[in-house]
C-alpha cells in the first residue's frame, strides 16, 4: 500500500469517525434537533393513544403555535365539551413553515395509510403557508424528507444548484447538516456577544413578513399539497392565525385553498387581541396569555362533541 493510499484512507476513517460522533451527539447540539428527531415516534405515540381510547389532537406549527396552544388547557376545555379522553401532540419544529409541515406530514403520516390523528390544529403566522424557499434545506434533507420524497423535494421544491446540493448533502451526512449549530457551541464559547447578535438575527428572520395589518400575498401551491395529503375530513381539521404583536391577516391564497376543502380558518385581525406587553420577547405570547387564548379557541372554535358529533367547527372568527 503506497503512501498516498494511506493518506487517503486515513482521512475516509477519521471522516467516518466524525459522522459516527455526529449522529451519536446531534440530540445534544439543540432542543430544535432533540425534537425534530423526537418526531419519529410520534406515530406510535399517536396509535398507542388511539388504542387506549383517546382522542388525539395534532398541532401542527413552529414556536409560534408552542407558545400559543397549551396543552393542558387545550386538554380541560375539550374533555368539557365532550371529546373523549383528549390528548394533545405537538409537530412544531423551530423556524419552520409550509415546507417543513408538509414534508414532515407526508413523513409521518403517509397519505397512502398509516396512523392519523383525530384533529389536526394548523397554526400560522402572516406568511408561513405561503410558498417562499426552503430555510433550511439541511433540515429538510436530514430530518424532514420522507425517502419516497426526495426526488420531489430536489427537483421542484428547490430552485437552485445550491440548495440542491446541500439538501443532497445532508442526507448523506450529519455532520454536513448540523454544521450550522456545531459552529455557534464554539462561538457562544468563545466570541463576546455572539449570542445575543444571533437572537436578534433569529428574531428579524421570524419578523419575516411583518407588516402591520398589511396582508402577505403570493402562492399557496406548498399548502395545497399539505392539504392534498391531509386524508381527515375537513370538519377535523382547523387552520388558526397565531397571536402576534401586530395585526394582521391570513392571505387570500390561503383562505381560498383551506375553502376549497371546506376546512375553516380562524383568524386574528385588527385591532390585535393582547397588548405588547403580552409578548415577551417580542414575538412569541407569553404563558398566561397563551391560557387565554387557548381557552377562547376551544370555546369558539370546537364543537361540542356530546351534541354535535359529526359537526364542523364554527366558522366564525374569535371576538
Amino acid at each position: 500500500m503506497n503512501a498516498e493510499t494511506k493518506v487517503i484512507l486515513s482521512v475516509l476513517l477519521v471522516l467516518a469517525g466524525l459522522e459516527a460522533a455526529a449522529r451519536v451527539a446531534e440530540p445534544m447540539l439543540s432542543a430544535d434537533v432533540r425534537q425534530i428527531i423526537a418526531l419519529d415516534g410520534l406515530p406510535d405515540k399517536i396509535s398507542g393513544a388511539r388504542a387506549r381510547g383517546r382522542s388525539c389532537f395534532l398541532v401542527v406549527g413552529n414556536s409560534l403555535a408552542k407558545a400559543a396552544i397549551h396543552r393542558e388547557t387545550l386538554e380541560d376545555g375539550l374533555r368539557r365539551k365532550g371529546w373523549p379522553d383528549p390528548e394533545v401532540f405537538y409537530l412544531t419544529p423551530d423556524a419552520s413553515g409550509v415546507n417543513e409541515w408538509t414534508a414532515s406530514w407526508r413523513k409521518h403520516f403517509p397519505p397512502e395509510g398509516g396512523v392519523q390523528p383525530d384533529f389536526l390544529i394548523l397554526v400560522t403566522g402572516p406568511g408561513h403557508l405561503l410558498d417562499h424557499p426552503a430555510r433550511s434545506p439541511e433540515k429538510l434533507g436530514a430530518y424532514h424528507a420522507a425517502a419516497g420524497d426526495r426526488a420531489e423535494i430536489l427537483w421542484n421544491w428547490l430552485p437552485g444548484i445550491g440548495e440542491k446540493v446541500r439538501f443532497v448533502s445532508a442526507i448523506a451526512s450529519r455532520l454536513f447538516a448540523n454544521r450550522e449549530r456545531i459552529r455557534p457551541l464554539l462561538f457562544y464559547r468563545w466570541i463576546p456577544g455572539y449570542e445575543e447578535t444571533a437572537q436578534r438575527l433569529n428574531r428579524r428572520d421570524l419578523d419575516e413578513g411583518r407588516s402591520g395589518v398589511a396582508e402577505a400575498t403570493g402562492s399557496a401551491v406548498r399548502f395545497r399539497e399539505l392539504l392534498g395529503s391531509i386524508k381527515l375530513p375537513s370538519d377535523r381539521v382547523v387552520v388558526v392565525a397565531a397571536p402576534l404583536p401586530d395585526a394582521y391577516r391570513i392571505p387570500g391564497e390561503v383562505k381560498s385553498a383551506a375553502s376549497q376543502r371546506g376546512i375553516p380558518v380562524i383568524e386574528e385581525v385588527s385591532p390585535p387581541t393582547f397588548p405588547a406587553s403580552a409578548f415577551p420577547d417580542g414575538y412569541h405570547l407569553g404563558p398566561d396569555e397563551s391560557v387565554a387564548f387557548t381557552a377562547r379557541l376551544v370555546r369558539e372554535a370546537f364543537f361540542d362533541f356530546r351534541r354535535e358529533g359529526a359537526s364542523p367547527p364554527l366558522l366564525r372568527p374569535m371576538k
